[in-house]
């Protein structure tokens, strides 16, 4: 029987870009203290990301990662990959679930396009998309005043709201690969996100929120960490934003998350 479920943001909180060897060491702990936890599926664990599903296990195995995580939500959480014991499988049924007719390129371009105009600005696609997809994900690189960009990101979201799709931005972070002084600008159906993950895996396993700890580091985790009981933003993240508005890890990083998870399963947070 499941009685915990801890949910990970993936770049810059479940694995550190640049990790030294001293990172490697508390990774090592990190993963094993996740195996013994999960080992009877009383504790499920599930990574909540943005990045494709192939780029995750790239990472993964790049740094020697071990450890299996039960679920892979990917492309924004409009994706899930289920771990068989020996192999990811993605679960078709929710892909399809999150899917919607008119979630198309053309949609989206034209979104962009009205705000393009209206500000004399512009959207850099971040990858090359095919006509079809779950995940819409671009550039907008800051003008230098932190208020217009706000104004001009919140009319984006309004924009597309009011025509029901669901977009979202969040400050880049140079250490996961993106570029400095810009913002992610993601578009997702109506029935994905991590914070429908979430909700997804609390249903699944009849869990109440006092059940679930969740960790982030950037504004794409603002929603899912709000909507939980137990949330902490990571020590290392450049958010000052979001750290302002959650508990905040006593460590960064790996230890970080080993020290949190440890006391949540000794029901510290109780």
């Amino acid at each position: 029987m499941t009685n915990h479920l801890i949910l990970f943001d993936f770049d810059e909180t479940y694995f550190k870009h640049n990790s030294s060897r001293h990172d490697i060491t508390d990774m090592r702990e990190m993963e094993n203290l996740l195996s013994k936890i999960s080992a009877n599926q009383d504790v499920i664990i599930a990574i909540l990301t943005g990045s494709s599903f192939n780029d995750v296990l790239k990472k993964m195995n790049s740094i020697g990662m071990l450890y299996k995580p039960n679920y892979i939500f990917s492309d924004l959480s409009s994706k899930m990959h289920a771990w068989t014991g020996l192999k990811y499988e993605e679960i078709d049924a929710y892909r399809e679930n999150s899917q919607q007719e008119s979630f198309t390129k053309k949609d989206i371009d034209r979104i962009l396009i009205k705000i393009s105009n209206k500000y004399n600005v512009n959207f850099v696609p971040q990858r090359r998309f095919n006509e079809v997809e779950t995940f819409y994900n671009f550039y907008f690189y800051s003008l230098g005043n932190l208020e217009k960009d706000r104004g001009i990101l919140l009319d984006l979201i309004a924009y597309a709201h009011s025509l029901n799709y669901k977009a979202s931005y969040n400050i880049c972070n140079p250490l996961a690969g993106d570029p400095p002084n810009a913002y992610d600008i993601n578009f997702i159906p109506q029935k994905a996100g991590k914070l429908y993950a979430t909700q997804f895996l609390m249903n699944k396993y009849s869990l109440p929120k006092d059940s679930v700890l969740g960790f982030g580091d950037s504004g794409n985790d603002e929603e899912f960490l709000s909507y939980l009981k137990h949330s902490f933003v990571m020590a290392n993240s450049s958010d000052k934003e979001l750290k302002s508005k959650f508990n905040i890890t006593k460590q960064p990083y790996y230890k970080g998350i080993s020290t949190h998870v440890t006391e949540f399963m000794e029901g510290k947070y109780n």
